[in-house]
């Protein structure tokens, strides 16, 4: 008798960027995290959802679309937010390499949706670029969230996974992770606790994305020198206690 394939799980995509030619039958079957990045694609996140059982909905307001959004937006985050099925607010965050005059707005716009997160008992999927220290500032305000927080594609420094994990943080990687020259994203990887990994595509949904998401579990594994079986228990233990 055949063993049921387990799933694996993907924290963090954005199916709303491309849903064209998914084989589910090749490899293992996903369950994954479609991320919403402002209300322009809070409604295909929705859709995608309700047609796919296997995609969750989260939806937060990205830092790029902060300053474009309109002044009522917070309010239909929070409709959005109401719809069964919902697992957490994002996709969230703090980038610095968007124009200074934008950084206030960031962080406002951050720290709302945090405590809404609190309030909601959510988790939350946070973006940061080059802005870890505007981060540690808005969480010495913040709450310490139920099922803590996503630092998805984490480009942090080894140094700062310990401090963060105290903090609630879960650490996410993608197939970037396999690129040689990215040192300091391996260094991070091996330091990251086990119970606190999950693993991320970070893009559109295509007809290779079963083979990058198993190929992805499968560089993490060899990096981190366990079995990849031993490794897909982890995430999946994991999965469950940062989504429910």
């Amino acid at each position: 008798m055949n063993c049921p394939v387990s799933p694996l799980y993907d924290v963090h995509f954005h199916p709303q960027e491309g849903f064209a030619g998914l084989n589910l039958e090749a490899g293992h079957p996903p369950v994954a995290i479609a991320n919403g990045t402002g209300p322009k694609d809070w409604g295909a996140v929705a859709e995608i959802c309700q047609q796919n059982d296997w995609v969750k909905p989260a939806y937060g307001l990205h830092p790029q679309a902060v300053a474009e959004v309109s002044p009522d937006w917070r309010g239909t985050l929070q409709r959005w937010l109401d719809l069964p099925g919902v697992v957490g607010i994002g996709e969230i965050g703090l980038d610095r390499n968007l124009p200074e005059s934008t950084h206030a707005a960031q962080q406002e716009a951050f720290e709302w949706q945090w405590q809404l997160a609190a309030e909601r008992r959510l988790p939350v999927m946070v973006h940061c670029v080059k802005a870890w220290g505007m981060l540690k500032d808005s969480l010495s305000r913040l709450p310490q969230l139920e099922r803590g927080f996503l630092l998805h594609g984490y480009s942090g420094s080894a140094e700062m996974v310990e401090g963060f994990a105290a903090m609630g943080a879960w650490f996410s990687f993608s197939a970037t992770v396999k690129d040689t020259r990215r040192k300091k994203q391996q260094l991070a990887l091996q330091k990251v606790p086990l119970n606190r990994l999950l693993v991320e595509t970070d893009g559109p949904v295509a007809a290779e994305y079963i083979e990058v998401l198993t190929d992805t579990y499968r560089e993490i594994a060899r990096q981190r020198t366990m079995a990849e079986t031993e490794f897909q228990g982890i995430v999946a233990r994991n999965w469950r206690n940062f989504v429910g």
